[in-house]
């Protein structure tokens, strides 16, 4: 069977009849390089354009080993093997799709389309590949790629594809870079920005900067690649005003109380804003038993209400429902798989100025000011504080932040109840307001 059997030329035609690339992606598509690299940014499109592609070379080449690979299975197979099945019409199969690992497309032409994950890197020793999809490629170990993926493509001359939103400078950015080399014309580098997508919206564009931090923006939707280290809170001090600490509860507002726990070698902290997002208090605990930092807590939660509680649940459930039953309004929030969210939520409320920071708390401006961010060579974020500092006080913050719009809906409610000639009272949590 070759590619000019009237059942592949008709699929072929019906795969580009039915989808119409916008003019970015149908740049890339056209560009002769044997090597494509493509920076692009959420929602460019990247994955459908490579599904086309894929399926249009095995078509089109009998006998063609075709490989998209991925970080995980999950990913192979939701941004591949379902984007391409559709597209693929029965007639040109030579049996049922394989849904087992590895997924596969085998074609009556004899060519066949594979879906693997870089999670093993072993895994993807085989025979030599045609034409190759490496999908999220900044997530993808390096070794993956320059040991197995790239020495496949050297006795077939194959082609490859590789594509991604930009993960720190590892070696998807080395090979962005090196199509952008007159050194290497077998190479071409595109960036994607997602507002290169002309069915999104430039307004979806722009919301988003209200979700994450402008470096995190930058790299999701301009489609930048950002280095792998650095400061995380940018400009500080511009965010910090002069006044004392604890500032008077306020019976017009409501509060965010933030508490990151530890007994011994770091600080438990705690941090309560107002509806405003002002710092009205702050405090650090150290070598205290669990009872004395349940205490200090319900103080806060106490003084300052009504107040909702976010509260690092990782180490010690038991101390979020101890503090439930003395009626403290809890949001148990697991830190460790969450930080990375709510770090960027932070940056994003600090670069809006949603947040005012105290001069009366150097400890937690000090760690805004050293707290960092790492990429790691699959292209994880990772924020920390540098070896020999602290970042309680951080993680306070954000827990603090993280249940601030709530607590702005309330406090805003009892604003309006004032004006009603409602005033709440400010004695405890309940008020008839829920916070949870």
């Amino acid at each position: 069977m070759s590619a000019d059997d009237p059942a592949t030329e008709e699929n072929i035609e019906v795969v580009r009849t039915l989808w119409e690339p916008h003019p970015a992606q149908k740049a890339i598509m056209e560009h002769p390089a044997r090597f494509r690299v493509v920076a692009a940014g959420r929602r460019f499109g990247k994955s459908v354009m490579a599904a086309h592609l894929a399926l249009e070379y095995a078509l089109e080449h009998p006998n063609a080993v075709v490989w998209w690979v991925a970080p995980t299975y999950d990913q192979a197979n939701s941004y591949g093997f379902d984007k391409i099945k559709p597209l693929a019409s029965p007639d040109v199969l030579a049996e049922e799709p394989k849904r087992t690992k590895p997924r596969r497309f085998a074609f009556d032409n004899g060519s066949v389309i594979s879906f693997r994950s870089a999670e093993r890197e072993d895994s993807l020793r085989g025979p030599g590949i045609d034409f190759l999809v490496v999908d999220e490629a900044g997530s993808v170990p390096e070794r993956a790629f320059t040991e197995e993926l790239r020495p496949a493509l050297s006795d077939t001359l194959g082609e490859a594809v590789i594509i991604g939103t930009p993960r720190g400078r590892n070696w998807f950015y080395r090979w962005f870079q090196r199509g952008k080399s007159p050194d290497h014309d077998d190479t071409v580098a595109f960036q994607a920005p997602t507002e290169a997508n002309p069915h999104v919206p430039n307004s979806e564009i722009e919301d988003a900067k209200s979700d994450m931090s402008e470096r995190r923006h930058r790299q999701e939707y301009g489609a930048e690649f950002i280095d792998d280290t650095g400061g995380v809170f940018e400009a500080v001090r511009d965010r910090v005003e002069e006044y004392d600490l604890p500032v008077d509860p306020d019976p017009s507002t409501a509060y965010a109380v933030g508490a990151d726990l530890a007994r011994f070698e770091d600080y438990t902290a705690i941090v309560v804003l107002d509806g405003d997002g002002r710092l009205v208090a702050f405090d650090r605990l150290q070598e205290v038993t669990w009872t004395r930092i349940q205490t200090r807590i319900e103080e806060f939660a106490e003084r300052y209400a009504p107040a909702a509680v976010s509260i690092d649940a990782t180490r010690d459930n038991k101390l979020v429902s101890d503090l439930e039953q003395s009626g403290v309004s809890v949001t148990p929030v697991n830190f460790t798989s969450k930080k990375e969210p709510m770090i960027e939520n932070l940056v994003a409320r600090l670069e809006s100025d949603e947040i005012t920071l105290s001069t009366d708390a150097p400890t937690l401006i000090n760690e805004l000011e050293v707290f960092e961010y790492e990429t790691t060579s699959r292209g994880t974020v990772t924020y920390s504080a540098p070896s020999g500092f602290h970042d309680d006080a951080v993680d306070a913050l954000a827990l603090a932040s993280h249940v601030l719009p709530r607590v702005r809906r309330v406090a805003s409610k009892r604003g309006d109840d004032d004006e009603n000639g409602r005033s709440g009272t400010s004695g405890n949590n309940s008020n008839g307001l829920k916070l949870r």
